[in-house]
């Protein structure tokens, strides 16, 4: 993605929260050898459109700098921290309250 070209990955992990299919690259499922190789097929032989998905990516990644990655955690800290550590939303994911030790 920082290189300016579309990523074709499993829909896992990470690649779920980082490519937007048809926008910065192609997702399949997980294991999905030939939906893998279709996709990747189909950006080699797409220019256009793996220039396109390529710019967007490149956007996505430069987003992803250090300095950002530690400042969004920083205020997800903060905000656990203000709030006792309940129920802080990272994305679609709750942090789980600590274990109480009463």
């Amino acid at each position: 993605m920082a290189s300016g070209l579309p990523v074709v990955a499993f829909a896992d992990g990470a690649a779920l929260e980082l490519i937007r299919p048809g926008h910065n690259g192609a997702s399949v499922a997980l294991a999905d050898d030939a939906g893998y190789v279709r996709e990747a097929t189909r950006l080699a032989l797409d220019p256009d459109g793996r220039c396109k998905l390529g710019s967007a990516a490149r956007l996505t990644a430069l987003r992803l700098d250090w300095e950002t990655i530690v400042d969004r955690f920083e205020v997800v800290i903060r905000s656990a921290a203000q709030n006792g550590f309940n129920d802080v939303p990272i994305g679609t994911v709750n942090v789980p309250r600590p274990i109480s030790s009463r």
